[in-house]
């Protein structure tokens, strides 16, 4: 355990002594506490010290101390503490004592314990566009963070829980329209959401020829350019209709 705070006596060529310690027990990420242990013990220079009547505190507990100690350091409390960090993880905390005796020893002793820092961070996410088709469009993306939950967002709609496959599929688009997607994950440390950068995308254009089969419906028709060497899709940019009469 670490001292952090003493009350010293000296009597004759003795020294006595009431040391307050602590010591790190847990640290919970995602709840942003730890649970630390302080304990008071007496330090006895001598063969052993003795007293009519005693009295000692820890922190939010007095209690009563026996009429004799022998030399050496006796534990004489414990108690566990739970402390709750602040938004950036920083958490102290002040613990004082006193010791109350008919001979040699009464005084008042505490210090603060600085607990260490707990990861508050969001976890970094890099979002990029891999391919953009008529109907899908599929994304890659980066973390410096285990992630355990992955959501997304088309349009700046609600989120949407997604597989943590990588990369993302969005299917069901429509075709040469502006679409923009964002993705958010949740660190599995600390459950701390961190959102990426938004994604501003175009679907490819389909074709839009309506096209009758022996006085059928007109249906949407796909149209493709044949030459030797390819066949090519053509897209609504590059059709053209054109009217005329057949004379």
């Amino acid at each position: 355990m670490n001292e952090f705070a003493r009350a010293g006596f000296n009597y004759g060529s003795f020294y006595y002594a009431y040391i307050l310690k602590w010591q790190l027990l847990s640290q919970d990420q995602i709840n942003n506490r730890s649970t630390i242990r302080v304990q008071a013990s007496i330090y006895v220079g001598a063969n052993n010290i003795s007293w009519s009547s005693g009295s000692a505190s820890l922190y939010n507990t007095s209690f009563g101390l026996a009429n004799t100690y022998y030399r050496g350091e006796t534990v004489v409390n414990s108690q566990d503490i739970t402390v709750y960090h602040d938004s950036n993880g920083d958490a102290s905390i002040y613990v004082g004592g006193s010791i109350n005796t008919s001979f040699v020893m009464s005084g008042n002793c505490g210090g603060t314990i600085y607990l260490p820092k707990i990861d508050r961070n969001a976890p970094s996410i890099s979002l990029s566009a891999k391919s953009i088709a008529e109907e899908t469009a599929t994304f890659n993306y980066s973390t410096n963070s285990t992630l355990d939950s992955l959501q997304g967002r088309l349009n700046s709609g609600n989120w949407q829980n997604i597989s943590m496959n990588n990369p993302i599929t969005l299917s069901n688009l429509s075709d040469d329209t502006n679409y923009t997607y964002q993705i958010r994950g949740k660190k599995a440390s600390n459950q701390i959401w961190g959102s990426s950068n938004t994604i501003s995308f175009k679907t490819v254009a389909g074709t839009f020829a309506m096209v009758s089969v022996n006085g059928a419906t007109f249906k949407d028709a796909e149209i493709y350019i044949a030459t030797e060497n390819s066949v090519e899709k053509i897209s609504k940019d590059q059709y053209e209709i054109i009217e005329g009469d057949d004379s």
